[in-house]
């Protein structure tokens, strides 16, 4: 992990987007603008309107669970939103109030833009999020206080070289697919669960000098390919390409099933990306409807042919 309190203040600084009373920057004649601090404001001498990030410890050093091969590591920020009230009349209450919530809306619209899961700036396998209100009553100018305690987690090894299953992508090939074909490659966003195992069979012959040890041949290559990925209504029902789930095992006008090319691809820390290459033919399509989960769909088909890994 690469963050600490002030580049954190920064991403959030540079990508904020309020505007008006909300504003970072003076406009015409106002002076109360949105300030960003890394570090507590001196007590009595704060600023009306700001956002603060505070780090607890130092990176990769704040949460660790150690497993024998990996550890869980997870950072803790806490951003504090802050404005303060210059009176008590109803009216001006519920404009606080509501630029209070903006402000909050504005904060988690950045750290989602930056630090999804699986985003550019950082590999994380999860991310959570939790406000608290801390306002405060005590004076005629009553401090508004938010709390966000912002969590990043990822797994680390002792090796940088090791491939990370989170943040990996899925992509339809269509330069070497058969059946109508989309524009471009086609990316399943929402894949997760991809599954893949397969070899050559192993013939076995008895000859009159193996004393009951039987002779090995290779024979056949035979494998399987599956992965789920939610229901998203651009992957279903949105043309005729072969790439979209409810074409992708359909027969072609000769009666064959069309030839799919995916190339999953996963990541490690000296971002060397693994590229898998399979060539599979479907064989099952399976709609999941749980009734508390969201809607999701296992494909499975045949690998004819031993997978090509490449490094990029």
């Amino acid at each position: 992990m690469v963050f600490s309190a002030d580049t954190l203040r920064d991403i959030i600084d540079s990508n904020w987007a309020l505007t008006g009373r909300l504003a970072k920057v003076p406009a015409d004649n106002m002076k109360e603008i949105v300030f960003f601090y890394a570090y507590p404001q001196v007590l009595g001498n704060e600023t009306t309107k700001a956002v603060t990030i505070q780090k607890i410890n130092a990176l990769e050093n704040e949460r660790v669970v150690a497993h024998p091969k990996h550890n869980q590591v997870s950072d803790i920020f806490e951003i504090e939103i802050r404005y303060r009230t210059f009176d008590v009349q109803l009216i001006n209450r519920d404009i606080a109030y509501s630029d209070l919530e903006d402000m909050a809306d504005e904060v988690v619209r950045i750290l989602k833009t930056q630090f999804q899961p699986s985003s550019d700036t950082g590999a994380y396998y999860q991310v959570s999020r939790e406000w608290q209100r801390l306002d405060e009553y005590s004076t005629q100018q009553p401090d508004l206080r938010r709390r966000l305690r912002f969590t990043l987690t990822t797994l680390t090894t002792d090796s940088t070289e090791v491939y990370r299953g989170f943040g990996g992508v899925l992509v339809y090939d269509r330069s070497q697919g058969t059946g109508s074909q989309p524009g471009a490659d086609y990316e399943y966003s929402e894949v997760f669960n991809v599954k893949h195992n397969g070899g050559f069979k192993i013939i076995k012959e008895l000859t009159r000098s193996s004393f009951g040890i039987p002779k090995r041949f290779a024979g056949k290559f035979e494998g399987t390919f599956s992965f789920e990925t939610r229901a998203k209504q651009s992957d279903i029902a949105n043309g005729s390409t072969t790439n979209l789930l409810d074409n992708i095992g359909d027969l072609l006008a000769n009666d064959e099933l069309p030839e799919v090319f995916l190339v999953q691809t996963v990541n490690n820390e000296n971002n060397v990306k693994l590229n898998q290459t399979t060539k599979i033919l479907v064989t099952d399509f399976q709609q999941l409807y749980n009734v508390e989960e969201l809607v999701s769909f296992m494909i499975t088909g045949d690998v004819f042919e031993p997978p090509v890994f490449t490094k990029s």
